[in-house]
């Protein structure tokens, strides 16, 4: 839960380095993701030693995730329900510049050289899927990603999620998942 910054304290080029905001969900499943795909790394450096996973697949991964908590927990974080302007920051850090990083990492590529049967055969299973085929489909991910970003901020849902911090979280949520399934036919 991002707590509001105290209006009294401004943001300046100092608090903008030291105000940060503590979002325990946000640490969990960044830190877990983070390690898990660490041990993929380390699960396929050991199944092919000469062919280690690249370095800068998991930069852009870890970049990913870097720009997930700098969203949400920075300065930006803190912020983002004090000014406008950090709020469409933060943003747009969580549908253009996290899940473009994130896709670069191929995650689930990592996924599929890193796991043996049954989980790399699920994992196939999963993304030849329907469902997974027509949401990865170049012109329904842009209309996902469009209509997201209508939908969040043309119509009364930014009122919703700035009196709601569940709906201010679920936003988040959306915006990385619509940014990801954008930028996948892409550069995934």
């Amino acid at each position: 839960m991002s707590a509001i910054a105290d209006p009294i304290v401004p943001l300046t080029a100092h608090t903008a380095f030291t105000e940060w905001t503590f979002a325990p969900v946000v640490t969990a499943a960044t830190a877990t993701l983070a390690a898990l795909y660490i041990y993929g790394m380390w699960r396929v450096h050991r199944r092919h030693p000469t062919h280690p996973w690249p370095w800068l697949r998991a930069l852009s991964f870890f970049g990913g995730l870097a720009a997930v908590v700098l969203a949400t927990q920075s300065s930006i974080g803190t912020y983002d329900e004090v000014l406008f302007s950090v709020h469409m920051i933060q943003h747009l850090m969580l549908i253009m510049v996290a899940p473009a990083l994130l896709v670069a990492g191929r995650p689930i590529m990592l996924l599929l050289h890193a796991s043996r049967n049954p989980v790399h055969r699920w994992t196939k299973a999963l993304i030849r899927s329907r469902v997974v085929t027509a949401l990865t489909c170049p012109p329904v991910a842009a209309l996902i990603y469009t209509a997201t970003i209508v939908g969040t901020h043309l119509t009364g849902f930014m009122n919703v999620a700035l009196h709601h911090e569940a709906a201010h979280q679920a936003e988040h949520v959306l915006y990385l998942v619509s940014g990801y399934l954008y930028f996948l036919p892409l550069l995934g």
